[in-house]
């Protein structure tokens, strides 16, 4: 019996690990559409998990901050040992024996002392700017890490276009290959019955083993970016990819400059560091600190027993002179942020430019393929012209060879031409810093850009708690 349970339990482990295999395997060899690679490159990528650890610091720099609103409470126990033993210099000889009074021992060697003690600072008016300055540290992280998904989304995207456009290389060097293939066929059987002429023959032989060397570089082309895809994301084998061109291709959403990463990291750090001079330009000011402690102590009043001490007081410290150094600071914070500004300035002209000059390309690119469609419209009607001239004896097989190639060309170049509106495309929602297009739905199990997070509740973004 025991055996036969075993044995149950044994087929049951293997089927379900079987199944697991089997699931693994298919959701592997599934279809790859661009934001699915998009979403899986940054699930493991290591840049944004170093990003994540950043913001988390920041956090923690947040948390540090608003620390000096709380309380403070400390706990304490202290023994010691004292020699000589504390006396009271009283002579009462002169006094009669009858009524000198006794006095014993007030002092012991050993001392004992242990007690709580809570302290508050009441007032400080540095401390409002210094959580200030840790959150927008913390928005110039998240504003990092927003760059950092959208320039490794951009290299995911550029090489899943690459692919794309070699798969469709591929697919039109075969579809002209198996033409090719035809005609060669023909204008060999026409030279072997005296009907054809051997200069046909060479011309579909060159054109036959000029799409195959097309064929194997496109075939070539997409294993090498399938490789890259394999090994980007971590798969177990190269991705089947599906998507379009001409979607990919379509027109880009309007989007704020003003909300790049690259802008927001560099203003953020330039309010922190403003922030940071206001902080400890106050620390001139005095501070206000209130304490109470409570002891059970031995010796207590004076006696050789244990007994309560209570304490309570109020403290008000002024460091109005340090030898210039908060000086210093305050001129050293204050350089910094007219850096950044500068920065921040010098960062949104070169945005500019770049945005002027995406424009342009995107303009171009929508120009070549305006004319690399035209062009491919009327060359195969060229190519059906020159075909039936040939049928009709009244045309000649170089017209229909040069239709045909002028027709291979001018397919190339409508796939060249959404390459680059594609590509124009997936750079300008880096540079605004989207991950995923705005106009597509967000896909599932993508991670929300740091600068959407809103706030927890009860707490504003650069605001006092």
């Amino acid at each position: 019996m025991s055996r036969l349970l075993l044995r149950a339990a044994f087929s049951m482990g293997v089927l379900i690990a079987a199944l697991a295999a089997s699931r693994q395997v298919s959701a592997q060899s599934a279809p790859l559409t661009i934001d699915g690679a998009v979403s899986r490159a940054l699930a493991r990528a290591p840049e944004l998990a170093a990003g994540r650890e950043a913001e988390t610091a920041a956090e923690a720099r947040v948390g540090q901050a608003r620390s000096a609103y709380l309380p403070r409470l400390g706990l304490d126990v202290t023994y010691s040992l004292h020699w000589p033993k504390t006396q009271l210099p009283i002579d009462l000889s002169f006094l009669p024996a009858t009524i000198r009074p006794s006095i014993g021992e007030i002092d012991d060697l050993h001392r004992f002392r242990a007690g709580a003690q809570v302290s508050w600072r009441a007032f400080d008016l540095s401390r409002g700017s210094r959580v200030e300055a840790a959150r927008s540290a913390l928005s110039g992280e998240q504003a990092r890490s927003r760059e950092t998904e959208a320039t490794l989304a951009f290299q995911v995207r550029a090489l899943f276009l690459a692919a794309l456009f070699a798969r469709d290389l591929q697919q039109i060097s075969r579809d002209s290959l198996a033409l090719a293939a035809a005609e060669e066929r023909r204008a060999r059987l026409k030279a072997e019955v005296g009907t054809g002429s051997q200069v046909a023959l060479a011309q579909a032989r060159v054109r036959l083993a000029a799409l195959r060397a097309q064929e194997r570089q496109a075939a070539s082309e997409l294993a090498r970016y399938r490789g890259q895809l394999q090994s980007l994301l971590a798969l177990a084998s190269p991705p089947e990819l599906t998507g379009d061109l001409a979607t990919l291709a379509g027109s880009a959403a309007t989007l704020d400059l003003a909300q790049a990463p690259a802008l927001a990291r560099l203003r953020a750090a330039r309010l922190a560091a403003e922030l940071a001079a206001r902080a400890t330009a106050r620390t001139l000011a005095p501070t206000l600190s209130l304490m109470l402690r409570a002891d059970l102590e031995y010796p207590h009043a004076m006696k050789l027993e244990w007994g309560p001490l209570l304490q309570g007081g109020v403290t008000l410290a002024w460091d109005f002179y340090d030898g210039g150094l908060r000086t210093q600071q305050v001129r050293e914070a204050r350089a910094q942020a007219r850096s950044l500004e500068a920065q921040e300035r010098a960062a949104t002209e070169s945005l500019r430019r770049r945005l002027i000059d995406l424009e342009a390309r995107a303009r171009t690119a929508e120009a070549e393929l305006a004319s690399a469609r035209e062009t491919r419209a009327q060359t195969e009607v060229y190519l059906r012209v020159a075909r039936a001239a040939l049928s009709a004896g009244t045309g000649t097989t170089l017209d229909v060879h040069n239709a045909e190639l002028g027709l291979d060309r001018a397919r190339v170049a409508v796939k060249q031409a959404l390459l680059a509106k594609a590509l124009v495309r997936a750079e300008s929602l880096a540079l605004h810093g989207a991950v995923f297009d705005p106009a597509a739905r967000t896909p599932p199990g993508a991670r929300t850009p740091p600068a959407a997070r809103t706030p927890p509740a009860g707490r504003s973004p650069g605001g006092r708690p």
